[in-house]
């Protein structure tokens, strides 16, 4: 269930080393938010995995800063399916609507625990307009993902790269924190967001886990998630990428400074010799 703290009305930043997060000092954490002293008006919340920040449709309750977790944002394509459109994890922003007062298109899916300091709608104006440093972060942040959303299409939404790159970069944006670990989704939702069948993204992540690539771990359930090889992924990421037409080199964004730079794979390049991935 959400859990909701609100913070004083003149919240200051070391207010936070007593927050309800497990005095984890959560608002102070978020760089966005360092401009707390002064009283900017914040409610913290903790989601449980699965549970919706916000839903499509409806008004967003306000400018969510992720403190910790990661968030899935969902929409319904023509035919009524579920697509995931774009993930934010720790120090990210989700809620862009709430600025607008605009229903949102998509919902906002808890992946794992995630927390979040929210700045509720009905303050933002007031709060973006007496702060312009915190006002520049929030079009970083939207600068950002709008920058993200183009390469979500380049690199993975789009047939030109080959099936295998494509999932060794989804993976590297599942990337928690500074460790190995990689969140797990469900082969559907994979499927979703690569144009490929839950078979052929299942036969690809068991040749991942017989490389030693990936290591499941976690069992069963919304925890699951796997410790991942990141140099061997980032290898795989940019297998054969020297030898992709220019056209397809234009898509794919260029130098992604999230990647590695390319490194020479045979198997990458004879993946690139098929035209479409396998179903």
């Amino acid at each position: 269930m959400n859990r909701i703290h609100h913070c004083q009305e003149t919240a200051r930043a070391d207010d936070c080393a007593s927050c309800v997060l497990e005095g984890s000092a959560a608002c102070g954490s978020i760089t966005a938010l360092a401009s707390i002293a002064g009283g900017v008006p914040v409610v913290c919340h903790v989601f449980a995995p699965g549970e919706a920040l916000y839903r499509s449709g409806e008004p967003v309750d306000g400018l969510h800063f992720i403190v910790s977790g990661g968030v899935k944002l969902v929409r319904c394509d023509a035919a009524g399916h579920e697509r995931i459109v774009h993930f934010a994890q720790d120090g990210g922003i989700v809620g862009f609507d709430a600025m607008s007062g605009d229903a949102s298109p998509h919902s906002a899916i808890a992946l794992d625990e995630v927390r979040t300091c929210r700045i509720p709608a009905d303050k933002l104006a007031r709060v973006l307009e007496r702060r312009p440093v915190l006002q520049m972060q929030v079009l970083r942040h939207m600068q950002r993902a709008l920058s993200d959303a183009q390469g979500w299409i380049a690199e993975l939404a789009s047939g030109v790269l080959p099936a295998r790159m494509r999932l060794a970069r989804l993976l590297l944006r599942l990337h928690c924190g500074e460790g190995a670990r990689i969140r797990r989704l469900q082969l559907t939702e994979i499927g979703s967001i690569l144009g490929q069948t839950p078979e052929t993204v299942c036969r690809t992540l068991k040749a991942f886990e017989q490389d030693g690539v990936l290591v499941p771990q976690g069992g069963r359930g919304l925890q699951r998630h796997y410790l991942a090889d990141l140099e061997a992924l980032q290898r795989i990421a940019h297998e054969g990428a020297e030898r992709i037409p220019p056209a397809a080199r234009a898509l794919d964004g260029g130098d992604d400074a999230e990647l590695a730079r390319p490194v020479r794979s045979r198997r990458g390049e004879a993946g690139l010799r098929r035209t479409a991935p396998t179903h």
